[in-house]
């Protein structure tokens, strides 16, 4: 039997605060440019705004990302711990974890590749090829969470034996990586850091689970809070951090992609308001009516608010862009921040949920028979498709090779989750149904 618990109110809540602020960063910081001339094609630039130094601060506070990691640490120690409580495997808890982002990653990745894909066989390849590399730049975030995925159990099993052990070593690993890669110049190496400081963020969110700092003194929260924000700013100034936590127009490069080690402090500086606010505001807003279940529709919602959030935004400039094209001439006032609100949050409301019932309906079922095999190597498939797609773009054409073999691993990967997620009943359980009954309450057996 499923043990059903309590929800953790304050965890769904940064949670759904996290994805949403996600959007309003994207709407309130890209900023376009329409130039037309009667002599040549209306030419369009994409920039973000330059913010400048009380700018480059507040990107910080702003920044939620490592919070999202820390929300995931504690939801995948929870789904291990029924998983164990169950008998179930690896391949149990894997085929849970991995099917669910079929429908998602489906719907958008097949949408994208379509459209590249036609656009590429009727002689536009160069505009495919950029349109779908524009495409993957959220994939960085599922590519990153399928890791933490495959090594959950693990990382839950390290931390009841080592504890606090754990993120300490993995918060070394992020310095010697940042270190490497300063003294190397190579950005390859800082790569490396897209697994160490999400999985301690994580690792975070698993010792949250457990009780870490929203239970015992409250001294405890404030000094680890305090601690974080000094080794934030002592890195940033005493390091070649980048300013910003994010990319801006006055700092081309920041500590998001890849992550460094200031962003794995914020995780630790989030983890701990997070116990605070568990310990001040937990109970409150256990009781808000109708809270939890509009934290419900948004963290359901939340991959396909990611995902196409940025596509939507698009369509809404295409949309503020027609009366421009019509009078002949740019319309200044149309291309504003409050027109981009305007128009794109009508549209997130009325289509998001659109996609989200399409996204369901590809989501393969969760039979009482998983194939740990098939789940485990349909991840690493879909993992490694996800990375070059990421960077090569996605479509199926042979003048864009890696583009194409993208795409493809992705779909053999998601079949195979596909078919692991659902096996057939064996023999012996058509012939004996009690063995049905028996290895229902063992899903996770191997086929």
């Amino acid at each position: 039997m499923t043990d059903r618990r309590p929800r953790n109110v304050p965890v769904d809540l940064a949670r759904a605060l996290a994805i949403l602020i996600v959007v309003w960063f994207h709407l309130s910081y890209f900023q376009l440019v329409l130039t037309m001339a009667p002599d040549r094609a209306p030419h369009l630039t994409l920039t973000m705004r330059s913010v400048g130094p009380a700018g480059w601060v507040g990107s910080w506070f702003l920044q939620v990302m490592p919070l999202f990691f820390v929300a995931g640490g504690f939801a995948n120690t929870q789904v291990v711990d029924r998983v164990v409580r169950e008998g179930r495997t690896y391949g149990g808890y894997l085929a849970e974890r991995a099917h669910r982002l079929i429908g998602p990653l489906t719907v958008y990745i097949g949408f994208v590749t379509i459209t590249a894909t036609v656009l590429g066989w009727t002689g536009h390849l160069a505009t495919a090829l950029y349109l779908s590399r524009m495409a993957t730049q959220v994939l960085w975030f599922i590519s990153a969470y399928l890791v933490i995925v495959l090594v959950a159990p693990l990382m839950v099993r390290a931390h009841d034996r080592w504890g606090l052990r754990v993120p300490i070593v993995l918060l070394a690993l992020c310095l010697l990586v940042d270190a490497a890669g300063m003294l190397t110049r190579n950005a390859e190496i800082r790569d490396l850091n897209q697994q160490f400081v999400w999985l301690f963020a994580h690792q975070l969110g698993i010792g949250y689970a457990r009780g870490w700092l929203h239970r015992g003194p409250v001294r405890r929260s404030v000094i680890t809070f305090v601690a974080a924000a000094v080794g934030i700013v002592a890195l940033l100034y005493l390091a070649p951090y980048p300013r910003a936590a994010v990319g801006v127009g006055d700092q081309d490069t920041s500590n998001l992609l890849p992550p460094t080690t200031p962003m794995a402090l914020l995780a630790l500086a989030e983890f701990a308001l997070l116990a605070l606010s568990e310990r001040y505001f937990g109970e409150r807003l256990r009781r808000v009516a109708g809270l939890q279940k509009v934290l419900g529709v948004v963290n359901a919602l939340a991959m396909t608010i990611y995902l196409w959030h940025i596509p939507i935004i698009a369509l809404a400039v295409a949309i503020l862009l027609v009366p421009s094209l019509v009078v002949g001439h740019p319309v200044p006032y149309l291309l504003t921040t409050p027109m981009y609100w305007l128009v794109s949050v009508p549209l997130l409301v009325l289509l998001v949920p659109l996609i989200g019932r399409v996204e369901r309906s590809l989501i393969p079922p969760l039979g009482q028979r998983q194939s740990g095999r098939l789940a485990f190597y349909g991840t690493i498939l879909l993992f490694i498709g996800l990375e070059v797609i990421r960077r090569n773009g996605m479509m199926l054409h042979p003048q864009a090779p890696a583009a194409t073999l993208g795409t493809l691993l992705f779909m053999v990967g998601a079949w195979s989750v596909r078919l692991g997620s659902d096996l057939p009943a064996s023999r012996r359980e058509l012939l004996h149904p009690g063995g049905r009954r028996r290895e229902a309450g063992n899903p996770g057996g191997r086929a």
